[in-house]
């Protein structure tokens, strides 16, 4: 039977034939992340309808054709059909590879800055540049094979006896039309907050959060509270206005510092730093969560991740009400990163790497070299804030500094979905160890630039991480996965320059966590600290103190009483709890003994604690792994 004499059957069984295959990439692929907590189930189901109804248009268009367009242009349609189908699987193994890495879903605007950033990223990462032409090679067959397919059942000539095929075939063109401006209307509306793949891809800014893995329910009566406190803030009028800068180490663990006690030098001038009168080491302090995102907004806002509103009194906010500069130099790409860039206003100065032309995204050397631009110190108080990636699996390593070999890149283990081996754990080690010896050296030119530039005469810095590095642990890598203490587990080191920082100076708290830093530098400056702020002045010691945290599906809290530092976890996966006692800063051991000993908590008083805190409105977008 020819093209243009198709049966009804024929016809039927090329579209459902051709709808399975189209459709089944996305039904695999929401189901997965569904199953796998990286999507809610309405999600999921509104991105199988979007292909499905994208399969509609693409049938729609071919039919309308098929009876009159030439051979050649029938070809053309179906290799138009692949690369949408192509593009479309492509995009959902590249959310599960994100939500995977980072714990987010895939953008248009991260993916384009990262296309221009292919040959550095294959270097970064250790992979070929060969092998990854010759994996596209192999793809070819695949889509040689799909267009095969995709042709031969797009089989759609015929039509009914009693209508015109003119009629049909305008009919057919008329709904193509139709079905694709709604659809395109509904995958980039900007006034709609679903995660549905393609819209998230299309149309981030509605649908995406800067809080990457937590679900909040908006409150208008906590975004109202925001309001009153910024109009009613009163600044302080004197005391002192020292600088402050604050170091953010992406994937920063506190065990590979020297002064935390690891056994390798690889931190030499960071040690010798933090070692003066006026310099204090927070001996056990933690990340509110196991990502950037989240970690970030704990720092600047003083608040856990499900605390968060639209309208929060930031650390840069009450700093600038007191005169402040607010400079930003920050490795990596935060424009793009699901909206981080707006999380820093008010800024009178802004760097990524993103307005470096030239450098790679992730290079910390580049950053520098874009510091040492900054204006002479004035005496107009500052602000500054660095974000640093030496030792994050995508940052960019300088030869000179490959101490310990051999190594591999974890995020070659980690997008290959399988546990490491205990050879591959000790690589990823050095890998990561020879990170840290560029960060010092990085750190090092970084407080040399601010002292020549004047900024250290009176100053405060702090040295921390938005979140620590698992390094095999439980046999995971990389982070945003579980709440191990080496995802957890982030170094706090403040020091005051100048000053009065050789005055008789009470000591820090010791137990601490990321909200804690930006209540820390206002009691520095002698202002007043906003009521909604969760976090302590570690200037302030506490003997107790319950902090909280969570990442996925798992949440808990610290409690640190007079009898030790207790660890309370408990997965909403599966509803298993656990309880540990600390060791050190990083090492736990599971505690067996009956929970209502003195100084411990109750199951029924921590499991109370723990609802209260986070409660039903928050829910985490990714399952955690096993406790």
């Amino acid at each position: 039977m020819t093209e243009g004499d198709a049966s009804p059957l024929t016809t039927i069984r090329g579209v459902v034939s051709g709808a399975f295959v189209f459709i089944a990439p996305a039904l695999l692929a929401a189901t997965g992340l569904w199953w796998s907590g990286g999507l809610d189930f309405p999600d999921a189901a509104r991105h199988i309808i979007a292909v499905a109804w994208l399969w509609v248009i693409l049938l729609s268009v071919k039919a309308s054709m098929a009876r009159w367009a030439p051979a050649s242009l029938k070809w053309l349609a179906t290799i138009g059909v692949v690369l949408v189908w192509t593009a479309l699987v492509s995009l959902q193994v590249g959310s599960a590879l994100a939500l995977a890495s980072w714990g987010q879903l895939l953008t248009w605007p991260m993916t384009e800055a990262y296309l221009r950033q292919g040959l550095p990223m294959l270097e970064v990462l250790g992979i070929s540049t060969w092998f990854v032409l010759l994996v596209c090679a192999m793809v070819c067959i695949p889509l040689f094979l799909a267009a095969r397919f995709f042709h031969s059942v797009f089989d759609v000539s015929w039509r009914p006896p009693a209508i015109s095929p003119s009629v049909v075939d305008f009919g057919l063109g008329a709904l193509a039309l139709s079905l694709l401006i709604v659809l395109v209307q509904s995958v980039t509306a900007h006034d709609r907050e679903d995660r549905e793949i393609l819209r998230v891809f299309l149309s981030p800014e509605g649908s995406i959060s800067v809080v990457q893995n937590w679900s909040v329910a908006p409150s208008p009566i906590l975004e109202q509270r925001e309001v009153e406190v910024r109009r009613s803030y009163v600044p302080a009028e004197d005391g002192p206005r020292p600088n402050v800068v604050i170091v953010v180490v992406d994937a920063l663990r506190s065990d590979h510092l020297g002064g935390y006690g690891y056994s390798r030098s690889v931190s030499p001038a960071i040690d010798a730093w933090a070692t003066p009168a006026g310099a204090a080491t927070i001996p056990f302090a933690r990340s509110v969560c196991a990502e950037s995102s989240c970690g970030l907004l704990a720092i600047a806002r003083s608040k856990y991740p499900w605390e968060t509103t639209r309208s929060d009194f930031s650390l840069y906010d009450v700093l600038k009400l007191h005169g402040y500069r607010n400079y930003f130099y920050l490795s990596g790409d935060h424009t793009n990163f699901y909206g981080l860039r707006d999380t820093y206003s008010p800024y009178d100065l802004y760097i990524d790497s993103t307005e470096i032309k030239g450098a790679y995204l992730n290079d910390d050397y580049a950053l520098i070299e874009a510091f040492k631009d900054v204006p002479i110190f004035d005496g107009t108080p500052t602000f500054m804030q660095f974000h640093l990636m030496s030792v994050h699996g995508l940052g960019s390593r300088r030869p000179e500094f490959v101490r310990y070999a051999p190594y591999v890149n974890p995020y070659r283990i980690h997008l290959g979905g399988r546990l490491p081996s205990r050879v591959e754990i000790d690589r990823v080690v050095n890998f990561y160890d020879n990170g840290m010896l560029q960060l010092d050296a990085v750190f090092q030119q970084l407080t040399e630039i601010l002292a020549a530039k004047g900024y250290l005469e009176d100053a405060l810095i702090v040295l921390t991480g938005d979140h620590g590095e698992l390094l095999g642990e439980g046999g995971l890598v990389t982070h945003a996965r579980s709440t191990k203490e080496a995802v957890l587990a982030v170094p706090m080191i403040i020091r005051r320059i100048g000053g009065d920082a050789n005055s008789q100076r009470p000591p820090m708290s010791g137990i601490a966590s990321q909200i804690d830093i930006a209540p820390t530098v206002l009691r520095e400056i002698g202002a007043t600290i906003p009521q909604t702020w969760s976090g302590l002045p570690l200037q302030e010691s506490v003997e107790q103190r319950v902090l909280f945290f969570a990442q996925g599906a798992q949440r808990g809290l610290y409690h640190a009483s007079p009898v030790g530092i207790f660890k309370y976890t408990v997965d909403t996966s599966d509803g298993s709890a656990k309880v540990e006692r600390a060791l050190d800063g990083i090492r736990f051991e599971p505690v067996s003994a009956p929970l209502d000993d003195a100084g411990r908590l109750r199951s029924d008083e921590w499991q109370s604690m723990l609802h209260a805190e986070i409660g039903p409105g928050w829910s985490g977008k990714n399952e955690g792994d096993e406790p």
